[in-house]
């Protein structure tokens, strides 16, 4: 009798405990949820950028010459496309001194043949895209231009009630800058662009613009030939 009484006690106790589980379980945060309490709020080292310049960089005339790269930062990638859709504005974006009309940050840095260096920039506050321009003599804006997406990280936390946070992660880009162009690298490959949850990756660029190049934007080196920057055009 006493065996018979324990049984349904303990079951009761275990379809009990298995209820309030589920219960709590329901208290947690999905991670759609997470993605949709995301802020795109300021990181001091969001932005890393390994550069490695051909000893052969932005070559004219069998010269290597200085490079312009500007770093744009935005909310939506369409506002970079329009501005690197020609030759004419690419080479207004390589001298802008302040952020164009749906950019919320610029960056211009010069890069010399042959460097190698590490970049650790901050990401702006809302800063979804991270767009490279760099300043080649033909200003082709398909060898000269790279768009990427900021990844989204999800953390869960709890071992009953899970607790999930979305924080933007840290965009890491590999850049190899060529004689005449940026070329692919490792960890810089097209990805698609997710509508839940982001992944870090490069955005392909459009078709090559028809629009005919308009005098070379680089940043000369001592001996090689002027070109269209001067030290006053890139204050």
């Amino acid at each position: 009798m006493i065996t018979v009484s324990l049984i349904p006690n303990a079951l009761t106790r275990w379809l009990i405990a298995a209820v309030c589980c589920a219960v709590l379980a329901g208290c947690g945060t999905s991670e759609k949820e997470a993605l949709k309490e995301l802020k795109w709020s300021y990181s001091d080292d969001g932005v890393q950028i390994q550069v490695q310049a051909d000893p052969a960089l932005n070559q004219a005339k069998g010269q290597p010459h200085m490079l312009t790269l500007v770093v744009v930062q935005m909310e939506d990638p369409n506002g970079f496309t329009a501005l690197t859709s020609n030759a004419a504005k690419l080479k207004t974006l390589l001298l802008s001194d302040s952020p164009p009309q749906g950019v919320l940050s610029i960056k211009r840095i010069f890069i010399a043949p042959g460097e190698t260096r590490s970049l650790k920039l901050e990401r702006v506050e809302k800063a979804q895209y991270i767009g490279l321009a760099a300043g080649y003599d033909h200003l082709d804006p398909a060898r000269c231009t790279r768009l990427y997406r900021v990844g989204v990280e999800v953390d869960s936390s709890g071992l009953i009630i899970k607790s999930r946070t979305a924080t933007p992660e840290p965009l890491k880009i590999e850049l190899r800058l060529g004689p005449d162009g940026i070329q692919e690298s490792p960890g810089s490959k097209p990805q698609p662009v997710e509508p839940t949850k982001p992944k870090a990756g490069l955005v392909p660029a459009p078709a090559p613009a028809t629009t005919p190049a308009s005098a070379p934007v680089s940043a000369p080196a001592t001996g090689s030939p002027t070109s269209n920057v001067t030290p006053s055009d890139a204050k």
